[in-house]
């Protein structure tokens, strides 16, 4: 039974005990008006008078109405006689017709409110690309490979091993957009039938990128928990990378996004960006920068891509190892002075050399104009929005040339508005019928994806294995191998719960999981087999192989 209907059927049974409607509806939620209607109608039906049976009546009093024609008989008398008549019978069966037909469609328009009202808490998957696996937070669950159309509700994970990606599908219209490398879990996902809606993502590594419409209502929320903060919004577009060192980049596109960690917020602006770490407070606000191409030097802390100069420090997240000539994608952010500091460098693909970045426009006189104290080169290859004016933030498009002045491709205004959110629930069609569509459709023995994989840790160390080592007392190699073999830490936690009452080691638990058993099973399986042995002391737990982890993430050779 949903919340609401839990919360007319404690106002109806308040009736019934004989408590005032006036009372009653005092104690109904604010915005719960279709409540308070159907409170007003049971309580008008309860008031209707009953009929009462008529004073007994004499035996000489029926004597004396025999023979007589009884205004009830007269009556029924009436209406059977005009009944006979052909017009007045066709009209008696339309009437009829008409109410059962009203009757089945308030039935079902109430059916397909309530359809869609259960598919707007859920989350559906489009632009599947590559072996995307998504976990059901139900307990006898799989990991198994998602398609388009597959549905995810509160409580499940997902992620994209390499070269894979995916993108999340909300019932108000927000996106979330997933690259390769990403592991995400749904915290929270509901909407109420009054269309406030409540998200809440934990995102353990990767990078996503959201659009999130304008939330409705004081009680919406969208947040995206990391390891190193949270995320806030109430519409907008923005990005947020995990590194492996649980470090967390956050970067907004349009829109507002609060940022708090340690007990610190930063409220970030369209175009800026900051950096967050554990135990650490977010960073202040700054404005970003984007380069793609080769890389032409590398002297120290300085590195040369697209014939720009940056700066790259300890916190720089450097991923393959670039060398000089490599082809690289740099993302970082722009100090006060105009320094421009990497935050992510990555071996990227050759491909088209594009440029950019964000600030405020100071100034747009003649040919030069400038962004954050950077001289940007204006002139007939340049794009440049409409209404545009000094003071505006924007992202500027640029190519470098062989002098090394900046030249302005495109200047775009980061103030436009977002899109308005979706009013209504509207379902969406059913996906075409997939093995792995969705839990119910796959067979009673899944096919799980093979055990193991690679770049699988995210943060490292990862916090919820390290709780879990400390819990059970074995090391952190030990549960990220079993991570690794996509077991989920909440089913780590229970083979090693079982293990330690039962004295079974955790890899035959781990085993019997992989064979098919659900938990349930299993648990019923080591009940009886300790039934049936002698009291004894438990074997410890031996020690699985532990996965090979990642390599940590090489630093530029000063």
């Amino acid at each position: 039974m949903s919340e609401l209907d839990e919360l007319l059927q404690h106002q109806l049974e308040a009736l019934e005990a004989g408590s005032a409607v006036e009372i009653v509806q005092a104690k109904l939620p604010q915005r719960e008006e279709e409540l308070a209607s159907l409170v007003n109608l049971a309580s008008a039906i309860r008031n209707i008078s009953h009929p009462e049976p008529q004073s007994s009546v004499s035996i000489s009093e029926l004597t004396a109405m025999q023979g007589k024609p009884s205004s009830l008989t007269s009556l029924l008398g009436g209406i059977f006689d005009a009944w006979r008549t052909p017009q007045l019978r066709v009209a008696g069966l339309v009437g009829m017709m008409l109410v059962t037909f009203f009757a089945i469609m308030t039935l079902l328009s109430g059916g397909l409110w309530l359809l869609r009202l259960k598919q707007a808490q859920t989350v559906k998957l489009i632009n599947v690309s590559g072996d995307v696996a998504v976990f059901s937070g139900d307990q006898d669950a799989y990991w198994v490979s998602a398609a388009d159309g597959h549905r995810l509700k509160q409580g499940d994970s997902l992620r994209t091993p390499a070269g894979s990606s995916v993108t999340l599908s909300f019932s108000d219209g927000s996106r979330v957009s997933l690259t390769p490398k990403t592991a995400l879990e749904l915290i929270k996902v509901k909407r109420s039938f009054t269309g406030e809606m409540q998200v809440v993502l934990d995102q353990l590594s990767g990078e996503t990128s959201h659009s999130v419409v304008p939330l409705k209502g004081e009680n919406s929320t969208y947040q995206v928990h990391t390891p190193s903060g949270v995320a806030s919004v109430h519409g907008t577009n923005f990005s947020v990378v995990v590194d492996r060192s649980g470090g967390t980049h956050v970067a907004v596109d349009t829109g507002k996004v609060l940022v708090m960690a340690q007990d610190t917020e930063v409220m970030l602006s369209a175009g800026q960006v900051t950096e967050a770490h554990p135990g650490k407070a977010p960073d202040d606000p700054a404005y970003q920068f984007k380069l793609e191409g080769q890389v032409v030097e590398i002297s120290g802390e300085l590195w040369t891509v697209n014939r720009v100069v940056f700066q790259v420090t300890d916190e720089t997240h450097i991923e393959g190892d670039p060398d000089v000539e490599s082809f690289v994608e740099v993302k970082g952010h722009i100090l006060p002075d105009g320094t421009l500091v990497a935050d992510k460098i990555e071996v990227a693909p050759m491909g088209e050399l594009e440029s950019h970045i964000t600030g405020v426009l100071n100034s747009m006189d003649g040919d030069v104009w400038y962004v954050d104290g950077v001289a940007i080169i204006v002139d007939g290859r340049t794009r440049v929005d409409q209404d545009i004016k000094v003071g505006d933030t924007v992202r500027v498009t640029f190519f470098v040339l062989d002098d090394g002045n900046w030249l302005a491709l495109r200047i775009k205004s980061l103030s436009d508005d977002i899109p308005e959110p979706t009013d209504t629930l509207t379902p969406s069609p059913s996906p075409s019928p997939s093995p792995t569509a969705t839990l119910e459709d796959i067979d009673e023995t899944p096919t799980v994806i093979p055990a193991l994989v690679t770049d699988c840790v995210g943060a490292d160390p990862q916090p919820k294995g390290m709780k879990l080592a400390r819990q059970f007392g074995v090391s952190y190699e030990e549960i990220m191998g079993w991570f690794c073999q996509r077991f989920g830490f909440g089913e780590i936690e229970h083979a090693y719960t079982l293990s330690e009452e039962s004295g079974v080691p955790v890899e035959e638990i781990f085993a019997m999981r992989r064979s098919g058993l659900g938990w349930g099973q299993i648990k019923a399986a080591l009940e009886t087999s300790k039934q049936n042995k002698p009291d004894k002391e438990p074997k410890p737990n031996k020690q699985p192989k532990p996965t090979k982890m990642p390599k940590p993430t090489k630093k530029p050779k000063p």
